[in-house]
């Protein structure tokens, strides 16, 4: 069994998977984009986040030698 992590941040989307002990088995990034509409708004479109997310866990578990099925 193993646990992926994810974190969507400002500026980057990151994906981790970790064995059951806590070692880091692989890690992925993406790049995310915030958006200023005005001084003091952050907005992200949940696509791109979903976009992002979904490439990060991809990288992360292609690394990993894990299928995306599994």
């Amino acid at each position: 069994m193993k646990i992926l992590g994810i974190d969507a941040g400002n500026t980057m989307i990151k994906a981790v998977l970790f064995d059951l002990s806590g070692r880091v088995l692989s890690v992925a990034e993406c790049a995310g984009e915030t958006h200023q509409p005005q001084e003091g708004y952050a907005e992200r479109p949940v696509e791109d986040i979903w976009h992002g997310v979904s490439q990060a866990v991809s990288r992360c578990l292609q690394q990993a030698g894990i299928g995306q099925a599994r």
